[in-house]
This record gives C-alpha cells, structure tokens and sequence, in this order.
C-alpha cells in the first residue's frame, strides 16, 4: 500500500513538472551571416614560344554576372577549385596558381592520360579557403619552365560564397 502510495505521488508530481515545461520557449535559428553562392571561371593559354600567363577571371551568382571584379561590401570566399590543363609531353608546366590580392593558392597538377597525338591531359581539384575582398580581381596564373613548343591550355573553375563585409 505504500509502495503504491508513494507511486502516485511521483507519477503527480512528475505529470505536473511535463506540464510546466509544455510551454517552454521555443528554440531559436543562430543568427547565419548572408550567402549568396557564386562560381567563376578562367580560361588561360600560353602561346608557342612564351613561358607564362595570367588572366582575370570570371564570376557570377545564379541571377547576374558581375564580371571580374568583387562586388562592393562583399567578401568573396572561395571553397572549391578545379582546373584542366591540356599541353604537349614535351614542355614542363612549372605552376598554376589561383589569386586573391595578395593571397594565392598553388593547384598542383596530376597527368592523367596523354593523347594519340602527343598532347597530355593534367587536372587539380582541391578544397580550400581562399578569400578576396571588395575591388580585388580573382586570377590565374601558368607559368612553364621555359617557353613551351605547342600551345597549352587550361581551365580554372572555383566556388564558392559572398558574404556581407562588416
């Protein structure tokens, strides 16, 4: 009888602490900084005969191009970057670089299959963070270790995110 006594009592008192706690506050979203998703691209060539090029590139969100340039009060923040360079087995790619002001990022580049006509396909694919202020231009830069005997070129895409600058 006590035992049974004593059951109801804590199945009260827990029944009315549930009730209490029913109209608890709700749990709020953390306060997210404003993205807005961006892609950019660069197409870059070194002719025959030269050892070096650079090249702005381009970026857009998914409703407007904003050329090459980042817009005002935003900060752009590059995640993602892959590139594709095309070249003959002949001449020695020596880097290929992604830049933000003063901030660059190497793309170390893998052969991953050498054509028929003696034309070698290299790619780089890397997570990152890289950023680029309002004003400042995102480029690429591929440089040969001397002047290369064919053209070679090279495709850089990055993505990434505008955030507000505070």
């Amino acid at each position: 009888m006590k035992t049974t006594l004593m059951g109801i009592i804590l199945g009260a008192a827990m029944a009315a602490s549930a009730v209490a706690q029913g109209y608890s506050q709700p749990v709020r979203e953390m306060e997210k900084e404003a993205r807005s998703a961006v892609r950019g691209a660069c197409e870059i060539s070194i002719e025959a005969g030269h050892s070096g090029n650079s090249v702005n590139c381009a970026m857009a969100d998914f409703t407007q191009n904003f050329g090459e340039t980042v817009p005002a009060g935003k900060i752009l923040v590059i995640e993602d970057i892959a590139a594709t360079c095309y070249k003959s087995n002949a001449d020695l790619t020596a880097s290929l670089l992604l830049r933000t002001g003063n901030f660059w990022k190497p793309l170390p580049l893998q052969l991953v299959r050498t054509l028929s006509n003696g034309r070698q396909i290299w790619i780089s694919s890397q997570q990152t963070r890289l950023y680029a202020k309002a004003g400042e231009n995102v480029w690429a830069s591929v440089d040969a270790s001397s002047n290369v005997t064919q053209s070679t070129n090279c495709g850089v895409r990055f993505q990434g995110h505008l955030v507000t600058q505070q």
